[in-house]
């Protein structure tokens, strides 16, 4: 198997499903995105991927400390955006 690292992402949304994007921040050029990969999931399987990636955070923070971040995209999308699938979401 084989793991890619990434640095960014841009999440497309329509209505047949998702497509999450990474990137790479390329070291030699300031300000320039290496595209990474592509992966595309029915609106169903990007809900459970949250669900996973959210219990996998948690468990992270449980035992190594709380994950903390200065995201300028993270408090934007949390400012803006309405939550509407079944958990309040509430970053520092």
């Amino acid at each position: 198997m084989v793991v890619y690292y990434s640095d960014n992402f841009i999440i497309n949304e329509i209505q047949n499903g998702f497509t999450f994007n990474f990137y790479k921040d390329k070291t030699d050029v300031e300000g320039v995105m290496d595209y990474g990969f592509r992966i595309g999931m029915s609106p169903l399987s990007a809900k459970e991927f949250l669900f996973a990636l959210y219990n996998a955070v948690g468990e992270h923070e449980q035992k190594h400390g709380e994950i903390k971040f200065d995201s300028k995209l993270l408090k934007k999308l949390v400012r803006e955006t309405n939550h509407p699938i079944g958990f309040q979401f509430r970053p520092q």
